[in-house]
């Protein structure tokens, strides 16, 4: 808030300024603030307003984001927002797309905000891992593209709505990775500190008992260590320039437009000897998630479309659905493979512990004609297989630290037990579309269940109503009802 006064203080302006008396008057030397009618500042100067409140369109949204990450926020399974015309997914989604905003949501809804059919949305998917009812109403999802695009995108609807539970089990599977390297490098560091300790305390010891290394022992000057230091930069610069040469093409440039600073820390960190790391222990891999969502509105954007063409949308809606549950499946059978690979090569080498095979040398070729090759490498010993939790289930708690935090470890009783949750999926996908009277996997309605901007649209000029399409029918079972439900709007009609 600013506050502005909208009357200045009378003592500062000039004695002679009085309101204009007549007509002819052409000059005002200024203004009391009374008008031209005494009275009305003195009987009415309760009325008069002492700040000015900004338009809507000032507001600082990304209060949103302390609000989402505050404990009570923790406890929210069903939030709404009526910021008309502002960015909102975009602080909902979290600092770089981490999410850990509103980690409780099932029921989510942004109209008359902006959103777009991109990453955007698909990331507001992925880091909400409990949605399962989204309200888009008048967010302009389509850009104004639904006329002439309205199927194909309905379609790439669909499969956005799925492919979000494969971008998260991808972006989990990667964060444990790193985390699984950055421990044994620390593990790494600590031997290699150790074994220096070790190495030099024994070298001390060494020194002392025959009298030798004195020189060795007096610390040196600060001038001599700076040009130690000197001296290993110009060689490992030679060392750089070395590497570098070769046969250079006519067309090849003699000059670079790269800041020298750059060009020399990049090959700094190149010939960086680096710490070798020990073996991996622990295998982590993670099963794609379904997806949760099971109602979304998209109202507004079918605005001036046919309703002949509404049934097409539903039909594309869910052809993109089922193409996405298919690319879902096959990297759930892809990390399926890898799991029994590795549980293949596990056992492999433990029958090799036991049976004290040597290790092959390296001037052995091809393989052995009594058996299968011996393993070269220790391969990880403990294989685990992660899920996320079903929608129905007590999910673990969280720790920001740890990223196996929040999954359940898969232990299967059969040979891929754990793919049936995802046959299932497709199965039930495939019923709704050779029959539709049975409920669909995902309730798409296109009808607005609220009043939104006014925006410019597609056209030069051209302005589009947001109040329209409020008049239609809504599907049974949609995100609307959900919201009248869970709001207290039962028989209250927009």
């Amino acid at each position: 808030m600013t506050d502005l006064s909208l009357n200045p203080d009378v003592s500062q302006v000039r004695p002679d300024s009085t309101p204009p008396t007549s007509a002819d008057e052409s000059v005002v030397k200024g203004y009391t603030g009374h008008g031209p009618f005494p009275y009305l500042a003195d009987n009415m100067s309760y009325a008069k307003p002492k700040t000015f409140a900004q338009p809507i369109v000032f507001f600082d949204i990304k209060c949103i984001a302390r609000f989402g990450a505050s404990p009570i926020a923790s406890t929210l399974t069903h939030l709404r927002f009526r910021v008309p015309s502002r960015d909102i997914a975009y602080v909902l989604v979290g600092p770089g797309g981490s999410g850990g905003l509103f980690p409780a949501l099932r029921y989510l809804d942004i109209s008359t905000t902006n959103l777009r059919l991109d990453a955007v949305f698909t990331t507001l998917l992925k880091v909400n891992v409990s949605l399962e009812h989204l309200v888009l109403d008048h967010v302009n999802l389509f850009g104004f593209m639904a006329k002439d695009r309205g199927e194909e995108m309905c379609k790439e609807l669909g499969g956005m709505c799925v492919s979000a539970g494969l971008a998260r089990g991808k972006d989990r599977e990667r964060r444990i990775a790193a985390w699984e390297v950055g421990r044994r490098t620390r593990q790494a560091r600590a031997e290699a500190e150790r074994r220096s300790a070790i190495g030099l305390s024994s070298n001390n010891h060494t020194q002392d008992g025959d009298g030798s290394g004195e020189e060795e022992e007096t610390p040196r000057d600060s001038a001599d260590i700076e040009a130690a230091a000197r001296a290993a930069e110009r060689e490992r610069a030679i060392a750089i320039a070395r590497s570098r040469r070769g046969h250079r093409s006519a067309g090849h440039s003699t000059f670079s437009l790269r800041d020298r600073p750059l060009r020399t820390g990049r090959a700094a960190t190149a010939v960086e000897p680096s710490i070798p790391l020990p073996p991996q222990d622990i295998l982590y891999l993670v099963l794609p998630p379904l997806p949760t969502l099971k109602t979304i509105c998209i109202g507004g954007e079918a605005y001036g479309v046919s309703s002949k063409r509404l049934p097409q949308w539903d039909d594309e809606f869910h052809i993109g659905w089922r193409d996405g549950l298919s690319k879902v499946l096959g990297w759930a059978g892809h990390v399926a493979d890898r799991y029994e690979r590795a549980l293949r090569k596990a056992e492999e080498w433990r029958i090799q512990e036991i049976q004290g095979v040597p290790k092959p040398s390296s001037s052995t070729k091809g393989k052995s004609k009594t058996g299968p090759a011996p393993v070269k490498t220790r391969p990880p010993l403990d294989i685990r297989l992660l899920r996320f939790p079903y929608h129905d289930e007590v999910a673990p708690p969280i720790d920001p630290s740890d990223p196996v935090s929040g999954l359940i470890e898969v232990d299967p009783v059969t040979p891929r037990d754990y793919m049936t949750p995802y046959h299932d999926a497709i199965s039930h996908a495939e019923l709704y579309a050779n029959d539709r009277s049975r409920s669909p996997p995902c309730v798409m309605c296109t009808v607005p269940d609220c009043e939104g901007p006014a925006r410019r649209g597609a056209e030069p000029g051209e302005r589009v109503d947001g109040r329209g399409g409020m008049g239609g029918s809504h599907r049974p079972g949609c995100g609307h009802a959900i919201g009248r439900a869970t709001w207290g709007w039962e028989g209250v009609e927009p």
